[in-house]
């Protein structure tokens, strides 16, 4: 929580249980310590020059107090009343307090009005209200909430006080995108517009005469909070920091991840984040940002196809990922849209390095030949506009990618659908393209698109005719799993381009996907290439698989991925996706696939058409030890309902990869391998005794067969690791999920 005024700015916290709120004043100079107060707070505000809290009670009923900093402590003034306070603002020598409150002593809900000394009703209440925001605009007083009289009609999401006629009117009546005025948080004006965000699945809607329209190809961070308007920008606080101007949105990059509170203080903007570190710098939580000294520079990065460094109608202004490129020392990532933002001091900065993070892009290279492109100069307090320009070098290739819907697995008895990816990252190729996969034994083709020509021995066969310069063409490949496979064997299906002449990068002719044998499967869970390796691993492949299992089409579904630290988000490259998406990355580790109108119909309509899949290959940290797991899952939002978390796919680094140590024949047999939560144990001999230990050599338990036969293990309470299993003659490495 924070509150400023002209010349100080305050910071506050509460942890512990009793609670204890801390608060911070910087005056421009030091930091200094209020009293401590001994409770919760959920705010703070600035009124007529002395710093106030507002205290919570959690218990029943939930009760809100107002506090001033007086006399070197803190003091209640005016009533208790009953509710929760969201948002303040000040509006007419009074202070407003919003959010979920109803107080039957004040007969007031959803606003009290506080004077400094006492708390009381403001305007009619006509209906029990949760408002989230608030805002002093043209004025009059705004709010953006979940307003009861209303509820489940299109008004019930942004509101405005009429003095004249004291009552509240409901301007937006109509809504474009919006489900549920709860993802409202922040209503704001700017250049003469009133503008509401929502605070999750981040996006911004004008308010215009009676609706709510929702402003396309923005591009914000999936959670937002607070807004400062200054010179006709708007700067918003959340997972990321983001610029708006009333047309576009960007990111503003690099910055310091979870930078939520803003508070403009004269021409600067302090900053909370979770970060106690950026850059090499020490932040300590807070840091302030002089926009005087800074310039916004904003522009496109474009497809430059006629060559003639200017951006022109209808030259693409995006790739199907991201960009990164060298600015300065800086190293930018620009989402999907080829929109960007940056706040820069004073200088000249040299653009280098310019690449997309999809192979498809790979040889689109920045057209530094343009004069005045290839760096910005910039002064302090200045607003920019620069495009940047970039062109493909000519580089001829071709190149395939194999993936499969079913997230690493093969379902016995069932048809599989598999994906062959036919791409063109280089120039222009007018010649035919043959493309030939070899299907393991017990796969049998059943269908496939007009590509196919036909087959012969287990080997398929396609052609392209002609294949354009960033083209990419998606072959869907019907196969069946014969009864004959055995459940949790690998089988591998190899596929490649045939003969590819006159191409620069032979090593993306191949794609080889080998899957296992399942006769169950999770519709929305992630698969990584490798299950164990030895120390020095530096690379993972990761399939995300999703599937609407719902009762009705999913319209939106987003991917969210967060990293662990042993991940390198710059390193991420883009492999193939089922359906067309955007992608981001906000802040420092969280990844964001976004797949707009993809009217996924649910399972019980159309089960394969219900299901989509993303690939990504990303670096790891090559020095962890052995016995480390590298531990990395995602969540799935299908439009408004709760996120669908997957498995975690995890990979352990081992001393060695032999299954098997055997000084004679092998006397037991175990699997699966990896497991999860019980073990098969098949015995050759009787009164045999198998002792499962760590690997710093622990016992940890004993078994004991008395018989040749097949057991099976209870180990749900083992955690996750690589453990040896040793009988007589043998032992097994086996990991536990």
């Amino acid at each position: 929580m924070s509150a400023s005024d002209n010349s100080s700015v305050y910071y506050g916290y509460t942890f512990g249980n009793p609670g204890q709120t801390h608060v911070h004043k910087w005056n421009g100079f030091s930091w200094s310590a209020l009293p401590l107060f001994n409770g919760y707070s959920s705010d703070l505000f600035v009124f007529q020059g002395d710093i106030y809290l507002v205290a919570i009670n959690y218990s029943l009923p939930y009760g809100s107090s107002i506090y001033k900093m007086e006399n070197g402590s803190w003091q209640q003034k005016g009533q208790t009343f009953q509710g929760y306070v969201t948002d303040i603002e000040q509006m007419n020598n009074q202070v407003i307090l919003a959010g979920a409150i109803n107080d039957a002593s004040l007969g007031a809900v959803g606003l009290v009005s506080f004077d400094g000394s006492s708390v009381s009703a403001i305007y009619p209440a006509k209906q029990t209200d949760s408002i989230q925001g608030i805002a002093y605009i043209q004025n009059q007083l705004w709010a953006v909430g979940s307003f009861g009289s209303q509820a489940g009609t299109d008004t019930s999401s942004v509101m405005k006080y009429n003095v004249q006629n004291s009552e509240w009117e409901y301007p937006a009546t109509k809504k474009s995108g919006l489900n549920y005025s709860y993802f409202l948080k922040e209503i704001f004006e700017l250049n003469g517009k009133v503008y509401t965000l929502r605070q999750y699945n981040s996006g911004i809607y004008e308010v215009r005469n009676d609706s709510l329209i929702l402003l396309p190809n923005i591009n914000l961070p999936y959670y937002t909070a607070d807004v400062v308007v200054h010179n006709n920008i708007a700067y918003i606080g959340g997972s990321a920091f983001s610029s708006f101007d009333g047309t576009g949105a960007s990111q503003i990059t690099p910055w310091p991840a979870n930078s939520y509170l803003l508070n403009l203080v004269g021409n600067d903007i302090y900053v909370s984040t979770h970060s106690a570190q950026f850059a090499g710098i020490n932040l300590n939580y807070v840091f302030k940002l002089g926009l005087n000294n800074l310039a916004l520079v904003q522009g496109t990065i474009y497809d430059d196809k006629n060559a003639n460094c200017s951006y022109d109608a209808g030259e693409p202004s995006g790739v199907s990922a991201g960009y990164t490129y060298s600015l300065g020392g800086n190293t930018i990532f620009i989402g999907a849209t080829g929109s960007y933002s940056l706040l820069l001091p004073t200088g000249t900065y040299a653009i280098n390095n310019l690449h997309t993070i999809d192979p498809i892009d790979q040889y689109l290279q920045h057209r530094s030949s343009c004069s005045g492109q290839s760096s910005i100069t910039v002064q302090g307090g200045q607003n920019y506009i620069h495009d940047i320009p970039f062109e493909h070098d000519g580089t001829m290739d071709r190149a395939i990618e194999l993936s499969s819907f079913s997230s690493g697995r093969l379902r016995q008895g069932f048809d599989e659908n598999l994906l062959l990816e036919v791409y063109n990252p280089g120039g222009d190729f007018s010649g035919i393209v043959d493309i030939e996969i070899d299907l393991a034994p017990n796969l049998t083709y059943v269908g496939t698109s007009p590509y196919f020509t036909g087959q012969s021995n287990g080997t398929l066969s396609f052609q392209v005719n002609g294949i354009n310069e960033r083209e990419r063409f998606s072959i869907p490949v019907l196969i069946n799993v014969g009864l004959g496979t055995t459940i949790n064997d690998t089988l591998c299906i190899n596929s490649r381009i045939v003969a590819n002449s006159n191409d620069a990068n032979p090593m993306n002719d191949t794609s080889n996907i080998c899957l296992r044998v399942s006769a169950a499967h999770d519709p929305n869970d992630k698969r990584a290439n490798v299950e164990a390796s030895l120390p020095g691993l530096s690379e993972l492949d990761y399939h995300i698989r999703f599937q609407n299992t719902g009762t009705d089409t999913a319209y939106k579904v987003v991917v969210v991925d967060t990293l662990e630290s042993y991940f390198d988000p710059s390193s991420i490259a883009l492999g193939s996706c089922s359906h067309p998406y955007t992608f981001r990355v906000e802040g420092e580790n969280i990844l964001v696939w976004t797949f707009d109108n993809i009217r996924l119909p649910d399972s019980t309509t159309n089960n394969l058409a219900s299901q989509g899949f993303i690939k990504f290959t990303i670096d790891v940290d090559a020095s962890l030890p052995i016995g480390s797991v590298i531990d990395n899952d995602a969540e799935i939002y299908f439009d408004y309902q709760p996120p669908v978390h997957t498995n975690h796919a995890q990979t352990f680094i081992v001393d060695e990869l032999s299954i098997a140590e055997n000084r004679e024949a092998p006397d037991f047999r175990l699997y699966p391998n990896p497991f999860r939560n019980q073990l098969i144990v098949e015995t050759k001999a009787a009164n045999e005794t198998l002792v499962l230990y760590n690997l710093q050599g622990e016992k940890l338990r004993e078994f004991k067969f008395e018989k040749a036969a097949k057991y099976e293990l209870k180990l749900q309470e083992l955690e996750a690791g690589v453990y040896l299993m040793k009988g007589s003659n043998s032992s097994y490495k086996i990991i536990k999920q």
